[in-house]
């Protein structure tokens, strides 16, 4: 079955109220911050440690671009929306707002176990073959418990992570404070 095929199908299951035009502007938004921050993004190996900084902080008329190429009012107006539906579509089935944030909390936190395990296999690997300085806080004797990076703020994998505790504490609080949506128009969507 081809690429086309099988999107076509996966289209063609696609409940007509679904709206694609915000599920468009999500994957748009999601791409535009993944390669905005891998093409920005300055990386390089200093005596034994990976450092990071941003293009814009050392070039001077990049900030301009960051006007130009604004992203972050989508990705948040639509995954915001997106959230909102499915705790509707959740509600509407009888769950609990409790069961929303786990199915998010699952569904967020999953991948990014998946990550820290690869990174803990890196580190494992980058402390066996004695590769980079050490970093971050000391376990014992002269053993720190990071190879080649320093925590937390700029470094791998500690960068991406902010990010991720910042939603949950968005996420977590809003099915209290939003009252469950039963009728068509006066949700502000059709049903």
């Amino acid at each position: 079955m081809t690429q086309s095929a099988r999107l076509n199908d996966l289209a063609a299951v696609t409940p007509s109220t679904r709206d694609r035009s915000v599920d468009f502007l999500r994957a748009v938004s999601i791409l535009a911050v993944v390669f905005g921050h891998w093409f920005i993004g300055i990386i390089w190996w200093d005596h034994g440690i990976i450092r990071t900084t941003s293009a814009v902080g050392v070039t001077s008329w990049l900030w301009l671009g960051t006007w130009a190429f604004q992203v972050m009012p989508i990705f948040f107006f639509v995954g915001g929306f997106s959230n909102m539906m499915a705790y509707d579509s959740l509600r509407r089935r009888g769950a609990s707002a409790w069961e929303f944030t786990q199915t998010r909390l699952t569904r967020l936190l999953k991948p990014s176990l998946v990550f820290l395990g690869g990174w803990t296999i890196v580190q494992t690997g980058l402390h066996l073959t004695d590769v980079g300085a050490p970093g971050g806080p000391r376990v014992f004797g002269d053993t720190a418990l990071l190879r080649g990076v320093l925590p937390p703020a700029a470094t791998l994998p500690f960068g991406p992570l902010w990010f991720l505790a910042v939603y949950v504490v968005v996420v977590a609080p809003s099915p209290p404070g939003r009252s469950p949506c039963t009728g068509g128009s006066a949700c502000g969507y059709p049903r």
